[in-house]
């Protein structure tokens, strides 16, 4: 596909709603954030997995097995990733019941690793580490309803 430049429009309309403009082409989604700089966009029926990495004022997000450097026209309104990156806790973005746990206290991990499988919405969804780190501390069981925003794995 090579480098190309495209103008994107993102417009927040609430309740985990987007509206998207790339190119003049307007997408409707549904995002969520299970873990901080990892975002899950619904697409008409298709989940895809955003990871959003900003280092030294580069914005680079990795969508669909694409690498896009993204460089924003208003600056300053990206400062929330930054501020987010660095929290130890993995919360719980919607209601659901923990299917499996799949680590340990202690245990070493990489960026992407699966941690544990979150039932919400009729729907699995693998909750994976948004950095390599050690396991400091698993608060939640299989079995176990959480709610949005508990904290299920501390990560440092």
């Amino acid at each position: 596909m090579g480098d190309s430049l495209r103008h994107a429009e993102i417009t927040r309309k609430g309740d985990g709603r987007l509206e998207a403009s790339v190119d003049g082409r307007r997408y409707e989604l549904s995002l969520t954030e299970p873990q901080p700089a990892v975002y899950s966009i619904l697409d008409d029926g298709i989940s895809h997995e955003a990871i959003v990495d900003l280092r030294k004022g580069v914005c680079r997000v990795r969508l669909d097995g694409c690498v896009i450097d993204v460089v924003p026209e208003d600056p300053g309104r990206s400062g929330r990733l930054a501020d987010r990156r660095g929290e130890p806790g993995i919360r719980a973005v919607m209601p659901g019941r923990v299917l499996r746990v799949m680590v340990e206290k202690d245990q070493k991990v990489e960026a992407r690793q699966g941690l544990l499988v979150i039932e919400a919405m009729k729907m699995e969804n693998e909750i994976t580490a948004p950095r390599e780190g050690t396991i400091r501390q698993i608060n939640v069981k299989p079995g176990q309803i959480v709610e949005t925003g508990d904290i299920m794995v501390l990560i440092e």
